[in-house]
């Protein structure tokens, strides 16, 4: 690593050395996580400026440093501190735009045996460790680095990867094995515990006496991606604007159901959301869990023999056996209350869409997995007539012929980088299922019947589907207590 890598030069300026005073000086270090009305806020280990107990002290002369003009020393105040103590927030006045905190909103790549390295306190050159230690346990809050390397003064420092992302905050820095808290956790206990504002974009700035330019940030364009450091995941933007709800008029769909895909109609999208690129993955949903106790683990197989949700099969492969109340309580954990939720029915078909006006965004088998390519070479349809359309008769058959979910994102995205719109599972909606809605729907932003009903809306086909199903206005329904092998979700909405 040089101090030419941009990845890390970024890092770099997102930490902050830290110097203050008990009965003794200490130091430590910092990481800036937002900009707000002339102040950086700056996030620390609970130590490095308070200490413990009821009669706890809170640090006197605290002093920052950035990394842009390493020679000055700013004078910084005590903000608040979380209730478990192991963070504390300082700030200091600023001016002028230059953080990229983009560099905390990536945790996707976190596994064991990552070489992770330290910003901190001690050392030269803002105090990088060069040598790196691996990541030897990866943890729903924690981790831990097998480091020789990191030392006292890195406590509320940086651990980044090779690319100069935040993996985490330093907190224990004793022994041969290290210990950070992860950047994820650190932010929700940020935004969640201490009410404060959080940024994941390249905004902000630290003091520097050579001014810095940044361009206007550009507009949001369809299917730009952001990933959500709570769950992961990558979602896409999806833009508002109007499109055409039912059955495929432009060319016409001979597979359309006019029973409950009919009459089309033009819906408006008034805002903007963002949308999960693929469905939610095992490896996501066991983050769920891990930090929401009470939250039962997914049933591991079913009464077919089908191996699910295991993530040492494959973590990347959808959470299915979800039920409808389950997945929203997904969705508003992944985003915060009132920001992530199911997608309305309207807000699906609009983003599987993408602009086209056909039955299917692609040609079917390079976008979707179901009934004749999720397993060995089968003609679904045939078999579905065969056993005159009996579910459990259908099934198994399938089922031994090695069909099953697939992992997420193998196949081709739509015109806004969305994948397995079509087929693998398929999608709770937000709405309840009225198979007449369409005939007085409205034609902004419809959110489904205002009476509830019997069942929720389902979309998009699943691996079990035989191909005439697999089109973006096809609508199936189920019991929001239902658990099927074939079932799983997305989330939609706002990201933080």
């Amino acid at each position: 690593m040089t101090d030419e890598d941009a990845g890390l030069q970024a890092a770099e300026n997102l930490v902050v050395m830290i110097d203050a005073r008990f009965d003794q000086p200490t130091q430590g270090a910092g990481i800036v996580f937002a900009v707000n009305n002339g102040y950086a806020y700056i996030v620390t280990a609970f130590h490095v400026v308070r200490q413990s107990g009821a009669n706890g002290q809170t640090a006197s002369g605290l002093k920052v440093r950035f990394r842009n003009d390493a020679l000055t020393t700013l004078d910084a105040e005590h903000v608040k501190a979380d209730r478990a103590g192991e963070l504390a927030v300082i700030r200091v006045k600023i001016d002028g735009p230059a953080f990229d905190f983009a560099r905390l909103a990536d945790m996707s790549r976190l596994k064991n045996g990552l070489p992770a390295y330290a910003i901190g306190q001690p050392g030269k050159d803002w105090g990088v460790t060069y040598t790196p230690g691996p990541l030897s346990d990866v943890g729903a809050t924690r981790l831990e680095i097998q480091s020789v390397y990191i030392q006292h003064g890195h406590s509320g420092g940086a651990l980044i990867d090779q690319q100069g992302r935040i993996m985490g905050l330093i907190n224990d820095t004793d022994g041969s094995t290290a210990g950070a808290l992860r950047i994820d956790h650190v932010l929700d206990v940020l935004r969640l515990d201490l009410k404060l504002p959080v940024q994941l974009t390249a905004a902000g700035s630290p003091p520097s006496r050579r001014p810095e330019v940044t361009a206007a940030p550009k507009p949001l364009a369809p299917g730009d991606p952001r990933t959500n450091p709570k769950d992961g995941l990558v979602y896409r933007w999806i833009p508002p604007g109007d499109f055409r709800m039912g059955c495929s008029e432009q060319p016409r769909d001979p597979e359309c159901d006019i029973t409950d895909e009919f009459p089309a109609h033009i819906v408006k999208i008034s805002n903007g959301f963002w949308m999960g690129e693929t469905e939610v993955t095992i490896a996501a949903y066991e983050r769920f869990r891990a930090a929401n106790k009470s939250v039962p683990a997914l049933p591991t197989s079913d009464t077919y023999g089908l191996k699910l949700n295991t993530a040492a099969d494959d973590p990347q492969l959808p959470a299915v056996k979800v039920t409808w109340n389950e997945a929203q309580a997904y969705c508003r954990w992944a985003g915060g209350t009132n920001s992530l939720r199911l997608p309305t029915e309207a807000e699906w078909e609009y983003a599987a869409r993408a602009g086209s006006l056909e039955n299917r965004y692609g040609e079917r088998k390079s976008i979707a997995w179901y009934g004749d390519n999720s397993g060995k070479p089968i003609n679904s349809t045939a078999l579905w007539e065969r056993v005159r359309y009996n579910d459990t008769k259908y099934l198994m058959p399938l089922v031994e012929n090695g069909n099953g979910p697939h992992r997420v994102a193998t196949l081709k995205e739509n015109a806004w980088n969305l994948r397995d719109m079509l087929g693998n599972v398929w999608e709770w909606a937000a709405d309840w299922y009225d198979p007449d809605y369409y005939k007085n729907s409205p034609s902004s932003d419809p959110k489904g019947p205002a009476k509830p009903q019997k069942d929720r809306v389902l979309r998009g086909g699943s691996w079990s589907s035989y191909p005439e199903i697999v089109r973006v206005s096809g609508r199936a329904r189920g019991e929001t207590s239902n658990r099927s092998n074939d079932i799983g979700f997305r989330c939609a909405g706002k990201l933080r």
